[in-house]
């Protein structure tokens, strides 16, 4: 068992390498996400919390230089909103909400969260978003999913949501491998991927909607699913259970 854990780790690693590089981002793919990002700003207040920043910062600046892309300019940035969630724009505009950091167990998890968004971005899936789907009802579903407040998406056509969840699968599938293919590159471990989809699976903590996610579920793809195919890849890890060493409960690696 253990020997086809680190075989499919093995292939994981190969067909990640494998991928395209996606080009730097446009000054068009930055200049939507610096307008989403602003009504963002306009609706909920930026944390400016000291401590809460330099964590988040701290964790970002390890996990930006081992993302796939070049030429991204990061930004992240702290909402005060009521749950706990996090979402990527285009561009490398990235917002974890204020109850995050009291979810997150540690640091691991947290670069967790952090490497998932990137990986988004790093693979340009809100400009792939943005091409199925109208920009205004966009915006409006990814505040809806951010707060978990179904009825902000109230006179959003159902039908596109439908279809919007149904694509997404595919781009969160695709940004939790990534995640772990990132933080086995740092101090971070990817297991943190783990337990964070068992515990928002357990608990409840996310409800069914695209941005409202274990590490990133839609509606038609819970989290159990996704940490079924995760789990093998993490399992490489030395930190992962089936190794002696356990996923450390400090805050910091």
């Amino acid at each position: 068992m253990r020997h086809l854990l680190c075989t499919l780790l093995g292939l994981l690693v190969l067909a990640t390498s494998a991928r395209a590089a996606v080009p730097p981002p446009t000054q068009d793919e930055v200049r939507i996400g610096r307008q989403i990002a602003a009504q963002l700003e306009a609706k909920y207040e930026v944390v400016k919390d000291p401590a809460l920043n330099e964590r988040l910062n701290r964790i970002a600046k390890t996990l930006v230089p081992v993302s796939d892309r070049a030429g991204v300019t990061y930004a992240f940035k702290i909402l005060d909103v009521e749950v706990p969630n996090a979402v990527s724009l285009p561009g490398g505009f990235i917002y974890v909400t204020k109850p995050m950091f009291d979810f997150v167990r540690s640091d691991h998890e947290l670069a967790a969260i952090l490497a998932h968004e990137i990986a988004h971005v790093a693979h340009a899936h809100g400009m792939e978003m943005l091409r199925r789907q109208n920009r205004a009802a966009l915006i409006t579903i990814l505040v809806a999913a951010l707060t978990r407040d179904p009825k902000v998406a109230q006179g959003v056509n159902l039908a596109s949501i439908g279809v919007l969840a149904q694509y997404t699968r595919d781009l969160e599938r695709d940004a939790d491998l990534t995640a772990i293919t990132y933080l086995q590159k740092t101090p971070y471990s990817p297991v943190g991927v783990l337990t964070l989809m068992e515990r928002f699976e357990s608990d409840g903590a996310v409800s069914g909607n695209r941005r409202s996610r274990s590490l990133g579920r839609s509606p038609q793809d819970g989290g159990a699913g996704r940490l079924h195919r995760s789990r093998p890849a993490a399992a490489g890890h030395p930190h992962h259970p089936a190794h002696p060493r356990q996923l450390p409960a400090a805050d910091r690696p």
